[in-house]
């Protein structure tokens, strides 16, 4: 029987126990994303490393084609069910397959897959901690034999508490119990950089950007200072996705202080 990780990352020690488990599949999702300020187009897959060596067993996936709705006038979202239960199915992941997705840029690609099978409903994936990167350097094998599985069956059930519309997001601005969290680098969230056609923040801008952030489930988030004055901190409230991961209920930002 296979051992479920507790939380979303797996280590190296318990991959390599389990590469030859048929219920395991594992995901190259390396990628690479170029500064605002080059040229475009900025994101690329890199189907050429994986095929000169990867972890045993893996299968590649291209985070800029694969996962992606290509008819969508907004680029990078979501691509719809049919095509991710056939991308699935083909790579020999079913609906009860436990898929460990990595990269070498900090699960950067590895995260993405994460959301969309998790949006889909598939909770058994994980990310390899610390990567192709900490795998290399603990001397564990790679390979560069493509691996073709059997088809199988991989059933989507969306789950649509986890994406928000720009128009939810926006409502949910100024709301004291929602906070919104930037991902992006310090330059973009400035306004300094930006990859989109206009140069723009949300009114979050004036919240300190250099404060640090806990993912631990159920801990308060720092205190903010407005106007001179300490205001209440957030509180990020957690749920389970299942007895695995955490999930946060909510994200969006409080709307900052007018001094």
């Amino acid at each position: 029987m296979l051992d479920i990780p507790v939380g979303p990352l797996v280590s190296t020690e318990w991959l390599a126990e389990h590469l030859d488990h048929p219920q395991v599949r594992v995901v190259d999702m390396r990628g690479k994303v170029l500064p605002p300020t080059a040229p475009k187009p900025h994101y690329f897959a890199r189907h050429e490393d994986y095929a000169a060596a990867h972890i045993p067993g893996a299968v590649y996936v291209d985070w800029t084609r694969d996962i992606v709705d290509l008819d969508d006038t907004v680029p990078g979202q979501v691509a719809p069910p049919t095509k991710i239960a056939a991308l699935m199915s083909s790579l020999g992941i079913g609906d009860e397959t436990l898929v460990v997705a990595y990269d070498d840029a900090f699960s950067m690609f590895a995260g993405r897959l994460l959301w969309v099978l998790r949006y889909y409903g598939h909770e058994r994936v994980y990310m390899l901690n610390g990567g192709l990167v900490k795998w290399q350097a603990e001397g564990r094998p790679l390979s560069a034999e493509v691996q073709h599985y059997a088809s199988t069956t991989f059933t989507p059930r969306v789950q649509p508490q986890l994406r928000q519309s720009a128009e939810q997001v926006l409502d949910a601005l100024g709301r004291d119990d929602v906070l919104l969290i930037d991902a992006r680098s310090q330059k973009e969230y400035h306004g300094e950089e930006s990859r989109a056609r206009a140069v723009a923040t949300s009114p979050a801008r004036r919240m300190s950007s250099t404060a640090t952030w806990s993912l631990a489930p159920t801990r308060r988030m720092p205190r903010r200072r407005s106007c001179g004055r300490a205001s209440p901190p957030p509180v990020s409230t957690w749920k389970r996705w299942s007895s695995a991961t955490w999930s946060p209920t909510v994200m969006a930002a409080s709307r900052p202080r007018r001094c």
